[in-house]
């Protein structure tokens, strides 16, 4: 089953960025770990459950979709970095954006997608950078401002975590002076 074509059908707002995006992810985890599981590290069953009736009403009954809550040594938790990803998001967080709630979904969903191997926007199904731009500069604006040089955005959330924990990753003293300077401001 498509299960990305069959969450679209249940979107309340298809066109909504928001929507495409998670839905992308909870697709890519479904499709790769099935239904039995819980689709975002991090996220609880209660919060999946509203994360679906908020974005996608009636697709969790329709789809089969019954997230429990699965022994706790079958369930795969938040890596460290993905832990330190939300976090990270949740400080740039605009909070008229959404509620506190949707905030936490996202940034779950934001931290689940770049632990995947294509870009990001390719991870959370939207169409361009452009479109994951857009989705970032309404979640956390202020976050999506520091991007003044047009890096990657799976890269700059990485330079931008360790930045913040005091950890310098990078092989130059400048981005200019890097050998791997196209894999991070090359084209998509």
């Amino acid at each position: 089953m498509d299960y990305y074509a069959a969450l679209m059908r249940y979107a309340r707002n298809p066109d909504d960025l928001t929507v495409l995006a998670v839905a992308g992810v909870l697709a890519a985890v479904v499709d790769e770990g099935g239904t039995e599981r819980l689709p975002i590290p991090g996220l609880d069953a209660e919060e999946t459950h509203w994360l679906l009736a908020r974005w996608f009403p009636d697709a969790e009954s329709s789809l089969g979709l019954y997230f429990g809550a699965p022994a706790a040594d079958s369930q795969p938790g938040p890596s460290y970095d993905d832990i330190d990803l939300v976090t990270l998001l949740k400080t740039y967080a605009n909070p008229v954006a959404g509620t506190t709630t949707e905030i936490q979904c996202i940034s779950h969903a934001l931290a689940c997608a770049c632990a995947g191997k294509k870009h990001l926007w390719q991870e959370l199904r939207l169409s361009s950078r452009g479109e994951l731009s857009a989705l970032l500069e309404y979640w956390f604006p202020a976050l999506a401002e520091k991007n003044v040089h047009g890096m990657k955005w799976k890269k700059f959330l990485y330079k931008e975590l360790c930045r913040s924990e005091a950890l310098n990753v990078c092989r130059a003293s400048s981005c200019g002076e890097c050998a791997e300077y196209s894999s991070c401001f090359g084209p998509e």
